[in-house]
C-alpha cells in the first residue's frame, strides 16, 4: 500500500496547480481559492484511496484495481461538479458539453489516480509512469503561459480547452499503465507473496527456502554398450537443511 502522505500530497499539487488557475486566476479570486479546495479534495483523495483499497482486495487483479481505481476517482469528481457545483450535462445541453463532461472526469482521475501511478515505482511501469509526469508538467506549463500571457478578457476560453486536452490526453497514459499491469506486468501482492518460478510455492525448511540445484553428469551403464555416451541425464536436486 502506498503512503497516505505522499498520495495526499501529489494529489493535492495536480488539484492545486489547476483550481489556481480555474477557480483563482480566472475567476479574480486569488487567494480565496485555497480553503474551498482543500476542504474539497483533501475528503475527495481519502475516500478514493479507502475505495480503491477495498476493491483492490476484491477483484484480485492488479489491472482490474486500477481501472476501477480511476473509475471510481473519476465517477466521485463528477458527482461533485454535478451535485455540489451545478454542472450537469443536462442544465445546458450541447456538444460542447462533450468535451467539457470528459475534461471534468479526467481531471477528478488525475487527481485521485494520478498519484497511484506516480507512486508506483518498478521499473516495468517506468516507461509510462515517466510518460505521465512529462506530459503532466508539459501541460501545466502551457496552461499557465496562456493564462499569464493572454489579456484577462479574452483568455477564459483558451485556457478552460487547455485544461480540458490536457486532462483528456493523460487517459492514454492511464491505459497504457493499465495495459502494461494486464500484460507482463507484475501481479499483485496477493498473488506473488510466496511465489517463485512457474508459480509453484517451494517447501519451506528450517531457514525458510530451499536452494535448487541443477546436475548434469553421464549416463554409467556397464556393459550396456550405450553407443552414445555423451548423453546426459538433467537431474532436479534439493539441496535444503536436510542435506548431509
Amino acid at each position: 500500500m502506498q503512503p497516505l502522505s505522499r498520495f495526499l500530497l501529489i494529489g493535492l499539487l495536480i488539484a492545486g496547480l489547476e483550481e489556481f488557475i480555474t477557480q483563482g486566476l480566472l475567476q479574480g479570486n486569488v487567494a480565496g481559492w485555497i480553503i474551498p479546495t482543500l476542504f474539497a479534495f483533501i475528503p475527495f483523495l481519502v475516500l478514493t484511496r479507502v475505495i480503491a483499497g477495498a476493491l483492490d482486495r476484491r477483484l484480485g487483479g492488479e489491472a482490474q484495481g486500477a481501472l476501477a481505481h480511476y473509475l471510481v476517482a473519476g465517477g466521485l469528481g463528477l458527482c461533485f461538479e454535478w451535485f455540489v457545483q451545478g454542472l450537469t450535462p443536462w442544465r445546458d445541453p450541447n456538444l460542447l458539453q462533450i468535451p467539457f463532461q470528459l475534461g471534468m472526469f479526467s481531471f477528478w482521475g488525475a487527481a485521485g489516480f494520478g498519484p497511484r501511478l506516480c507512486l508506483d515505482r518498478r521499473e516495468s511501469v517506468s516507461r509510462p509512469r515517466k510518460a505521465f509526469i512529462r506530459s503532466l508538467v508539459l501541460g501545466f506549463a502551457i496552461i499557465y503561459l496562456l493564462a499569464f500571457a493572454i489579456p484577462p478578457a479574452l483568455r477564459f476560453g483558451p485556457v478552460i480547452a487547455a485544461v480540458v486536452v490536457t486532462f483528456a490526453l493523460l487517459n492514454v497514459f492511464y491505459a497504457w499503465y493499465i495495459r502494461t499491469l494486464a500484460h507482463g506486468g507484475p501481479a499483485s501482492p496477493q498473488q506473488s507473496s510466496g511465489r517463485r518460478g512457474h508459480g509453484r510455492p517451494l517447501p519451506a525448511t528450517g531457514r525458510g527456502r530451499e536452494r535448487l540445484r541443477l546436475t548434469w553428469w553421464p549416463r554409467a551403464e556397464s556393459g550396456a554398450g550405450d553407443p552414445s555416451p555423451a548423453l546426459r541425464d538433467l537431474r532436479l536436486t534439493s539441496r535444503g537443511d536436510s542435506a548431509v
